[in-house]
């Protein structure tokens, strides 16, 4: 069966030296290719960090997380609070339980709270 099939006149097959030697320079290519990316990632990331940018998605406002806090006390889940304030059900469940354990566990408040997210 021919390797390349957008080009059916370059008709290598993997069998014959020919075709081994594309293969293996599609390969080198594709590796190069993602070891440029990677540089270029890196390099963006270190010109973010030197100018003192965020590195990372802007987190949720806090008008947004209390808005969350008082929704799951209701009773919501974490699909349907995602829902009503337009994000995800997983940007719900880690807002929630970044806040819930920024909050120590000793306090009446804090206890309550954990009670209420475990369930």
């Amino acid at each position: 069966k021919p390797i390349c099939y957008a080009y059916p006149v370059l008709d290598f097959t993997y069998d014959s030296g020919m075709g081994e030697m594309m293969a293996a320079m599609l390969a080198w290519m594709a590796e190069q290719e993602r070891k440029m990316i990677v540089r270029r990632v890196k390099s963006g990331l270190a010109a973010r960090k030197a100018k003192g940018l965020r590195l990372g998605r802007v987190p949720l406002p806090m008008k947004t997380l209390n808005h969350a806090r008082r929704l799951r006390q209701t009773g919501l889940s974490y699909a349907e609070i995602g829902r009503k304030l337009k994000i995800s059900k997983a940007s719900a469940f880690n807002a929630l339980a970044k806040s819930w354990a920024a909050i120590p566990r000793s306090t009446k408040l804090a206890s309550t709270l954990w009670r209420i997210a475990s369930s």
